[in-house]
């Protein structure tokens, strides 16, 4: 008895079925590198494209060939890849549960079981082949990068860069065959991507129309989701909160599918089924809850805030008026205090590239000009590439404060490092330049001293940078 249940446990359908929830379960993210200089940088302005809008846009979208682009959105959505943030983490359990719910629908029709495994495993081999890993050091390596190959001869990638190693390396080998297929026909822009998107649209209606083994309340409720889900995937260019309304309307697919597996499964696989559903979303639920009231973020090295803050204590003392407006953003932004009297205290434009102080500045509407992509600086500066004359041309147009984000480059995922180019040159512009000052910056350097000795002070540039700090504030003299 035991050996014939055994047998039917871990047949052949349901091992890749458990394999394929499993092969989804790992959400790749960015690793971040401090990569600023403490000296003036040089930079090829020829090979910058000014492209703010792809910058600030396509960010979330990804940088892909225009056909991936768009194939891999789902799974990079969902994986949380192009734009690390818990503002668009929606979260494994929808992409984990999904396919493992058409398979379930379609096991017993053979063929069809057969051709959306096949679908589902060519489609994740083409989402891992354009995904990366990440070390203890906060580095990621992408497949077909060349750092791939010391990377996996390093030995130190541990038990679960093993094996993830060999799953991405399985999936360049499988998916080898499609991107050199489609690789020709496609680029930034192609002919091929949106009539394939709308004759799979079309597709996808058409066999969901002609399920004979589906009740007409699920119909429905499948072609209202696919016709969502395809405005979604062509007009928000990857941006997760345009698709709110998927999440609750793929939940209902899977729990529609829950409660009639019993048609659509043998008696003895139902309960093992069941309890893989539900412990899939108890377990997400279970990380989610974990993940936000630990408040553990990648990058994060000070012991003492480790796990803490997972309301601002700051925001809760100064509501209930046991601090004053000085003493909370002085915690929440240090020595920022400073420097918003000294802006207030004039009508000068401020330029402000970034951070959230706009809220702060007395008539902002009129006085703040935002250059978040730093578009407009870059247009400026291929004129006045002298840092005199730069900052010259921005007095005579009543420019008085600059407000940098000093985590401006941290946005930055062109294969270009556009943004990143473009922000080193800022800095360019400010280091050492005699006409502008430094008010305020919660950033802590170490400096060598005229006597030699190594000190830490508030400055943007110096030798190595204890605190790397969020702001600076300069006032043009």
């Amino acid at each position: 008895m035991w050996t014939l249940v055994s047998q039917k446990l871990f047949s052949f359908e349901f091992l890749i079925a458990v394999i394929l929830l499993a092969s989804v379960s790992y959400s790749p993210v960015f690793g971040q590198e401090n990569t600023e200089q403490n000296t003036q940088v040089s930079i090829d302005i020829s090979k910058i494209d000014n492209s703010s809008l792809r910058e600030e846009v396509q960010r979330y979208f990804g940088y892909e060939d225009l056909i991936f682009r768009y194939l891999t959105i789902p799974y990079d959505m969902s994986q949380n890849v192009n734009q690390v943030g818990r503002h668009v983490d929606m979260g494994f359990a929808i992409f984990a549960v999904l396919p493992l719910v058409l398979l379930i629908l379609a096991y017993r029709h053979k063929r069809l079981f057969y051709l959306i495994l096949v679908l589902i495993v060519l489609y994740l081999s083409l989402c891992f082949s354009f995904g990366q890993l990440l070390d203890t050091n906060e580095k990621y390596y992408r497949p077909y990068d060349e750092a791939w190959s010391a990377y996996l001869e390093s030995g130190e990638k541990g038990l679960d860069g093993d094996i993830l190693s060999v799953v991405y390396q399985g999936a360049l080998l499988i998916s080898h065959p499609i991107r050199s297929f489609l690789t020709p026909w496609t680029g930034s822009e192609d002919y091929i991507t949106y009539p394939l998107l709308g004759i799979l649209f079309i597709g996808m209606l058409w066999l969901t129309m002609r399920t004979t083994w589906m009740k007409q309340r699920s119909i429905y409720i499948a072609i209202i989701t696919i016709a969502f889900f395809f405005l979604w995937w062509i007009l928000s260019g990857g941006i997760v909160w345009y698709g709110f309304l998927m999440i609750p309307l793929f939940y209902m697919i899977i729990m529609r599918a829950y409660t009639r597996s019993r048609y659509h499964l043998p008696q003895y696989m139902l309960p093992f089924f069941k309890n893989l559903v539900v412990g899939v979303l108890g377990i997400w639920l279970v990380m989610g809850f974990v993940e936000r009231t630990s408040y553990v973020n990648l990058g994060q090295r000070n012991p003492k805030t480790m796990g803490q803050d997972i309301e601002s204590p700051m925001l809760m003392l100064y509501s209930t008026g046991l601090i004053t407006a000085d003493e909370s953003r002085e915690i929440s932004a240090k020595n920022f205090s400073k420097a918003i009297k000294s802006i207030n205290s004039d009508d000068r434009i401020v330029w402000q590239v970034g951070t959230h102080f706009v809220f702060e500045i007395k008539n902002n509407s009129e006085r703040v000009f935002e250059d978040n992509a730093l578009g407009h600086f870059f247009s400026i500066y291929k004129k006045y590439p002298d840092k005199i004359q730069f900052v010259e041309w921005m007095k005579s147009q009543g420019v008085g404060y600059i407000l940098v984000d000093l985590n401006t480059p941290r946005l930055d995922r062109t294969p270009e490092q556009t943004l990143k180019k473009k922000y080193q040159l800022l800095l360019n512009q400010l280091y050492r330049n005699p006409r502008v000052r430094l008010i305020a910056t919660d950033r802590e350097v170490m400096i060598t001293d005229v006597e030699g000795q190594k000190i830490r002070v508030f400055e943007v540039f110096g030798d190595s940078y204890p605190v790397t700090g969020t702001y600076a504030v300069y006032e043009i003299l």
